[in-house]
């Protein structure tokens, strides 16, 4: 199983992209992976978590954030944390360039979607990359 995390900025941005894959192609990939969308309540952490703590959280459950914003300012900032507490073993940050314009193009939408699913199939081999990002 591979569980998604949309972070808390991007959460209805992800949501279309979840409609998309499953009225597409995508939704055989989406069910063979067995990707699972996760909330940050569902890792009990509140919306306004500090990076370090989502850091963690999402390392014990062995779960992939979806982002568009965190950065690397200061030492508990996501950016520092993959800096200094990556592992070979650790999943990926996808970091999507620019989540408003999922909403105003399709075309981008399907792009972004296909760019996740080239992460997604190759997970294992991605991890420990910090982070990625997704057109």
């Amino acid at each position: 199983m591979l569980e998604l995390v949309p972070d808390v900025n991007i959460q209805g941005h992800f949501r279309s992209l979840e409609m998309l894959i499953r009225t597409t192609e995508w939704a055989y990939y989406w069910h063979e992976l067995g990707c699972v969308t996760r909330s940050f309540a569902d890792l009990g952490l509140t919306r306004d978590a500090q990076d370090n703590v989502i850091w963690e959280a999402l390392r014990a459950r062995d779960a992939i954030l979806i982002t568009a914003n965190r950065n690397q300012d200061g030492p508990n900032s996501l950016g520092s944390m993959i800096a200094r507490k990556d592992s070979v073993s650790a999943m990926p940050v996808l970091t999507i360039s620019n989540p408003n314009k999922i909403s105003r193009s399709k075309e981008y939408a399907l792009h972004v979607i296909d760019s996740l699913f080239e992460h997604l199939v190759d997970i294992e081999l991605r991890r420990g990359t910090g982070r990625l990002y997704i057109p």
